[in-house]
């Protein structure tokens, strides 16, 4: 996870890192803090650290406030393995298999579940969020558009599936004003979705 000059970075059954590269020649650790966490995904949320298990089933919130000094304050135990996770300011999204879970992080130590959205697919790989609209890829490569004004009833908007069946899920997103970028295992495609009731292919490779 990157933060204006600061990446948050965690291996495989290791410490959280926190990592300064205001110089991309000379990069160097702040600090770093002890997880319970395995395998896991992150979100920034302001100064607040969430990571999911994706070996497991619990959640850790860390205080990043100061990069000098991160520290974990809460592991909390959630109902399912966590495949991705996407963090805003005020929001927490979590995946439990197909579902997407909507959290409010206004008190950061306890997020406070506000909905779950049932993805049309066996299991959701990634989430991005771009203003009140969350974009979800799947296990089976589909592109999902939730609108999500209203935190408590999300609504599907769109659905892009592959014409043919995906090698790969859509294991990362990341997302512009218009555009939407998807990895696969070997690929990138490039997606409109200017109008997210209407998600379109613009590019792929290699």
């Amino acid at each position: 996870v990157v933060e204006n000059s600061l990446v948050f970075v965690k291996p495989w059954q290791g410490d959280v890192f926190c990592v300064d590269v205001s110089n991309p020649s000379s990069p160097f650790v702040r600090s770093r803090a002890p997880s319970g966490i395995r395998w896991g995904v992150m979100g920034l949320s302001g100064h607040n650290l969430y990571m999911g298990d994706k070996a497991g089933s619990e959640a850790e919130y860390m205080d990043v406030s100061n990069p000098d000094s991160i520290r974990m304050i809460r592991l909390h135990s959630l109902p399912g393995i966590i495949e991705a996770i996407c963090a805003s300011d005020s929001l927490l999204l979590l995946s439990y298999m197909s579902q997407l879970m909507i959290y409010s992080t206004t008190s950061p130590e306890l997020p406070v579940l506000l909905s779950s959205t049932a993805i049309p697919d066996v299991s959701i790989a990634s989430i991005c969020l771009r203003g009140d609209t969350a974009f979800v890829g799947t296990v089976y490569g589909k592109i999902v558009s939730v609108d999500i004004s209203d935190r408590r009833y999300p609504v599907i908007r769109g659905v892009y599936s592959p014409p043919a069946q995906p090698t790969s899920s859509a294991g990362y997103l990341a997302v512009g004003d218009s555009v939407l970028y998807c990895s696969y295992f070997h690929s990138m495609t490039v997606f409109s979705v200017a109008d997210p009731t209407s998600i379109s292919v613009l590019s792929s490779f290699p």
